[in-house]
């Protein structure tokens, strides 16, 4: 590895850690822990960041007992609390 390439990755390691990639992470992790407990159905979520605007999937993997307008709500309030800076939430179900 060159100088010059050993430079340009210790930059993108500085971006990615200064722009709260590890915040996120640890958000992601929590907002599933949280859904499991509150929601009462096992979740996965993954986000995306790109120039800045965070974009966030939620999978249910089972669908919720409560009626999916509330379960939406709720699943969106918890990901907002988790996550700093979400711009977008999508909550889909698997079937």
């Amino acid at each position: 590895m060159t100088r010059r390439s050993a430079i340009a990755v210790l930059g993108l390691l500085v971006t990615v850690v200064g722009c709260g990639f590890k915040d996120s992470i640890a958000g992601a992790g929590k907002s599933e822990e949280r859904i499991r407990r509150e929601i009462g159905v096992d979740a996965r979520v993954t986000f995306r960041t790109v120039n800045g605007v965070t974009s966030v999937l939620v999978t249910l993997h089972a669908l919720p007992a409560l009626p999916p307008p509330i379960a939406r709500t709720r699943v969106e309030a918890i990901v907002r609390a988790e996550m700093r800076g979400v711009s977008t939430i999508e909550v889909v179900a698997k079937l």
